[in-house]
């Protein structure tokens, strides 16, 4: 049997117990809270329920606060604590019982002997005497009446009688009757006190895992009571009944529910960064070792305090400590001493093969085990129980998210094992891989077959993996697309895969770049597309180099480097012609034609989209179709032409939905959105943009949610309503902060220092946009700088600067004409004119909003043209011609109104 003190002793424990107390106890306040709310009184609650995954900390919670209950002089219990971990009481014997009293004796017995720990020295030998003879008579009762329903099951095969026949009773009937006359005396024991205790129970996992394992060994009726639901909804609820001033506190990997007392919740989660640099500062580490930590760590305080542990022993503190080292160090650590010297010597031999051969599964069932085992020759000398005695293993766990009954190797152990075989038997290694590969294509499992196929060499599935993965990112799912990347790009063969495939290797640089250009990342995507270029040209692989291309085209279109972006996506197009591949024709012609839409060639726009649109109808790709579809209408609505853009972007959603693609649906109704906005219909704008919303975020699309946030935002801005804009911005803002996304950051601060202007505060508006000015230099947006510079001649102008506020406006001027932006010229100049009307030159003003009135008609602005209209009437009034100053000024209204 392994226990957790071999894993303890290296800080990564099961419930993540900190190596020789290295370190302060830290991360877990709001647990604390809690805890104390409950023991105070001040809580309706008198159990608290405890549960987190291995390695939170769950054990090292519990031990702190009953130690710190103990040593307080203002805790209500006044000492009376007690502490049991289940772990304590499972033995090896009692593990290969799988089933009987015992555990549940064993429970019962040690919290009656902390209840009567309680009391004076006399009482206390009394109480827990008469728990004693009752245990004793109980059990005599157990084996009497278990020795005549043997009797009468036999009598019943002997005589051909119904009546007879029927007698035997199922055994679950006298272990109830067991329990329950344990369960009586625990709680008589308990009635002998009133007042206040706190009783803690760890590892409350264990029953759920022992009911599982017996179940899985004999599935039969009278092996169907369970001893975790048997003390969760009876012995505590009983307890608690018994002793009024009791609390009760259990704690364990999954969440045990006391269904029949009201408990508090408490899950522990992941520390965030700041808790480990807390953590490391407590154990006299540099806090500048946080991230490092972190990262390796994942948060998880078990894993941290071995971390830690490792730096304090080889006193390198004052050397630059990497990640890269790090990690290095721990595996070197685990896999050439605590492996060998403490878990596999706590291992019986016949177990160690199994262990290893589940060590290569990412996910263990007793099948896939017992194909590797069988083929490997090594099933016939195990137990017949070798699985649940694997099972018992505190190192497994239980994949309960689906609801399967699959198992999984801890996390640090697997990776150990895998480093142990890498290192000492790399042929075993790759035979087992294969075998496990040869497995999941009989199971028809083609993630896992994969998986198993790159980490030993075999490159049979490649071809089909390469093509199944760009099926998933071109139909953005992101989920799928992910889990295959993981296959070749998982860390324990990620190393492996580059130096045995080349192609591979190449494949997953380009397919991780993808992950960085949906967040908006277009550096750290070009970072990864152009070595995989070089891989793809080294092996002449065309069409990998027109992919890459094509991928360095979206992301030059991304980064607003439209003419890079043209000159990559010619370029693929000329490899896909080569090849005669026409999908990937198809989709590079409508990633160029949205390029020229963005540079202002309206016309070629509309032509490469309309080809992309026949190749994808030709090729019966809906998805293609839909997405070009959505590319048209946005192209077509630059020219003006809305009756038709919105009749493309129609024909987009419908298919959209027709395919069930949340994902195009929820894009396609903010293309919709914007259009609406744009041309003034703010109710119908707000309307689409909510449906996208509210798609989103049931694809936990966050990106999206935060783009579509702020687009809202915008609306609310149009339709005057600055205190809802601002919300709507502050939420889309903290949201790309969130994730990192620094073109979104620009954009929404952006339009927050255009609504903090209209609210009067210029200082605060001015620190917004020059914010967004900074991060549209850094990622060499054109058009964003020249939205930017116009808001910021606003701020000059309400201040009164009118010369700065000109420098801005020719300065927005000239980048909009050179990116041909008709729709940015058209506001631009109406600025110009607002700000020749303020400065009394009224000819200039009058020629300027002209200009400015017609572009806005031909892009078909109604907010655009309402605005200029009002700014013509403005002027018409202060020259004295008041008849046209309300014309214009009823048409200005009644085009915002529409």
């Amino acid at each position: 049997m392994i226990d957790e003190s071999s894993l303890m002793q290296w800080g990564c424990g099961e419930e993540g117990a900190v190596v020789d107390n290295v370190g302060n106890f830290s991360g877990r306040d709001d647990a604390l809270r809690i805890l104390d709310g409950v023991v105070a009184g001040s809580s309706a609650h008198r159990a608290v329920t405890v549960w987190g995954m291995s390695g939170q900390g769950k054990s090292r919670l519990l031990q702190h606060f009953a130690e710190r209950e103990r040593q307080s002089e203002r805790s209500r219990a006044e000492g009376r604590v007690a502490l049991v971990d289940i772990q304590d009481l499972v033995s090896c014997d009692d593990a290969a019982h799988g089933y009987g009293p015992d555990l549940a004796t064993d429970l019962l017995r040690e919290i009656a002997g902390h209840l009567a720990s309680w009391h004076p020295g006399r009482r206390r030998r009394y109480l827990l005497d008469a728990y004693k003879r009752a245990e004793s008579r109980a059990q005599r009762a157990w084996a009497a009446a278990v020795g005549v329903n043997i009797s009468v099951s036999r009598a019943s095969k002997m005589v051909n009688s119904p009546t007879i026949v029927n007698m035997p009773l199922p055994e679950e009937v006298f272990l109830t009757a067991y329990r329950n006359s344990l369960t009586d005396a625990l709680c008589q024991l308990a009635s002998a006190d009133s007042r206040d205790a706190l009783l803690l129970i760890d590892t409350v996992e264990l029953l759920q895992l022992r009911d599982d394992a017996t179940r899985h060994r004999s599935p039969q009726p009278q092996h169907s009571a369970a001893v975790g639901s048997w003390f969760t909804d009876r012995v505590i609820p009983r307890l608690l009944s018994s002793q009024p001033g009791l609390k009760v506190v259990i704690a364990g990997r999954e969440r045990m529910p006391l269904r029949r007392v009201p408990a508090a919740q408490v899950q522990l989660v992941e520390w965030e960064i700041a808790d480990t640099a807390a953590f490391l500062g407590s154990c006299q580490i540099d806090e500048s070792l946080a991230e490092p930590v972190h990262r390796l760590c994942r948060g998880l305080p078990g894993w941290t305090s071995m971390a830690a542990q490792l730096i304090q022993q080889e006193s390198i503190g004052h050397n630059p400590i990497t990640f890269h080292w790090l990690s290095s160090t721990a595996t070197g650590r685990v896999v050439e001493e605590w492996l060998p010297a403490i878990f596999l010597d706590r291992l019986p031999l016949h177990q160690r093969s199994v262990v290893e051969a589940a060590a290569v599964l990412r996910t263990v069932t007793k099948g896939s085990l017992s194909y590797i085992l069988r083929r490997g020759n090594l099933l016939g000398g195990l137990p017949q129980d070798w699985f649940r005695q694997l099972l018992s293993y505190s190192s497994f766990m239980q994949r309960r998210d689906d609801g399967s009954q699959d198992y999984r190797l801890h996390g640090l152990v697997r990776s150990a094992f895998l480093a142990h075989l890498q290192r000492h038997e790399p042929e075993r290694l790759r035979e087992l891989h294969r075998i496990a590969g040869d497995y999941f294509k009989f199971a028809e499992n083609f993630l896992e077959e994969a998986y198993h196929r790159f980490a030993s060499s075999d490159d049979r599935l490649v071809d089909e993996w390469r093509e199944r993965l760009q099926r998933a990112l071109d139909l953005f799912q992101l989920d799928h697309g992910a889990r295959l990347l993981d296959v070749a790009a998982t860390p324990d063969h990620a190393e492996r895969v580059r130096k045995w495939s080349p192609l591979v290797h190449a494949h997953v640089l380009r397919f991780s770049a993808f992950t960085h250009y949906m967040r908006n990342e277009g550096v750290q995507a070009q970072q990864l597309l152009f070595p995989a270029l070089s891989l793809y040209e080294k092996l002449g692989d065309m069409r990998g180099q027109a992919d890459t291309l094509r991928a360095l085209g979206n992301v030059a279109y991304l980064c607003d480097e439209y003419a890079q972006a043209e000159k990559f996506l010619r370029s693929s197009l000329r490899l896909y012609q080569r090849l005669d591949e026409q999908l990937g024709q198809a989709w590079t012609l409508r990633a160029w034609g949205d390029v020229a839409n963005l540079r202002g060639n309206h016309e070629q726009a509309e032509s490469l989209l309309e080809d992309a649109l026949w190749r994808h109808q030709e090729l019966r790709n809906k998805h293609g179709e839909a997405e070009t579809l959505r590319s048209l209408g946005n192209a077509v609505r630059m020219r003006g032409d809305h009756a038709r853009a919105e009749s493309l972007l129609q024909s987009a959603l419908a298919l959209h939905k027709q395919l069930n693609d949340e994902y195009g649906e929820a894009w396609t109704l903010r293309s919709l959105g914007n259009m609406a906005r744009l041309r003034g219909a703010y109710r119908h704008a707000e309307e689409l943009l909510k449906k996208s919303l509210a798609l989103h975020r049931k694809l936990q699309n966050r990106h999206g949610e935060a783009d579509t946030l702020r687009y809202l935002g915008n609306v609310a801005y149009r339709s005057r309503d600055y205190e809802r804009a601002q919300g709507f911005l502050r939420r889309a803002l903290a949201l790309h902060e969130e994730l990192q996304d620094r073109l979104g950051r620009a954009e929404t601060l952006s339009s927050l220092g255009n609504v903090v202007r209209r609210m009067g505060d210029c200082v605060g508006a001015e620190q917004q946009l020059l914010s967004a000015l900074s991060l549209y230099q850094d990622l060499g947006n054109y058009g964003g700088r020249a939205w930017t510079l116009r808001s910021l001649a606003g701020v000059a102008q309400a201040r009164g600067d009118h010369a700065r506020a000109e420098e801005y406006l020719q300065a927005a001027m000239v980048l909009f004409m050179q990116r041909d932006d008709r729709l940015g010229q058209a506001w631009t100049l109406t600025s110009l004119g607002d700000l020749a009307r303020a400065r009394r030159e009224c000819g200039q003003a009058d020629k300027l909003l002209r200009q400015a009135l017609h572009l806005h008609q031909e892009v078909q602005d109604g907010h655009g043209q309402a605005r200029t209209l009002a700014s013509l009437g403005l002027l018409a009034h202060e020259q004295g011609d008041d008849v046209r100053a309300s014309n214009l000024l009823d048409a200005a209204n009644a085009l915002e109104e529409g």
